[in-house]
């Protein structure tokens, strides 16, 4: 009885060999065409991967020159305001100051702003005196972080916030009497 099924199933494609081809022909072509779309898929996930790899890169390009663009403008920032108080300062004209330091503040980037008075002595001792903060429980505190203060402007970015800081000179002397210090959102 196998026998007879085998040789039926044999009799039937040779009666049919071309609609027996054509099957043949469709399945093969069937598989070719699935096997492709599979390399063709491993291909564009392995270029999609790569492109995000680069997109990835030039996103941090892109937010690495915002920053220090952001660090610039800080910079810049405290260097112009430090020209608007400086004559207030050296002449001991405190409330110009707390006015100007008032119109700055409201800036929603701006965290703090206070000034460091300092002399020579204080400055060897690393020790300072902030004469003016808008946190006003900081006032005639003790600055203690004298060291980290250079005799130019800088920008120095700290884990919650970016610190600009200028030093403030007297003309005549030329001497650093007071530091201007903004703290910015980051």
């Amino acid at each position: 009885m196998e026998e007879n099924k085998k040789n039926s199933f044999v009799k039937f494609i040779l009666n049919h060999k071309l609609v027996t081809t054509l099957i043949c022909i469709i399945i093969i072509l069937s598989l070719y065409f699935w096997v492709k779309i599979r390399i063709i898929e491993n291909r564009s996930i392995v270029e999609l991967s790569k492109t995000e790899e680069k997109a990835k890169i030039v996103l941090d390009s892109v937010k690495n020159r915002y920053d220090s663009l952001l660090l610039i403008g800080y910079k810049q920032i405290v260097e112009v305001f430090k020209f608007a108080v400086e004559e207030d300062l050296i002449n001991n004209k405190i409330s110009p100051v707390e006015e100007k330091i008032n119109l700055l503040i409201q800036e929603s980037n701006i965290i703090k702003i206070f000034i460091v008075n300092t002399d020579n002595k204080n400055r060897r001792e690393s020790v300072g005196k902030i004469i003016f903060s808008t946190d006003r429980k900081d006032l005639e505190n003790l600055f203690f972080d004298m060291k980290m203060l250079r005799n130019e402007t800088f920008v120095k970015s700290e884990q919650d916030y970016v610190q600009a800081v200028t030093p403030i000179k007297d003309k005549n002397t030329g001497q650093i009497t007071n530091f201007l210090i903004i703290q910015f959102k980051k």
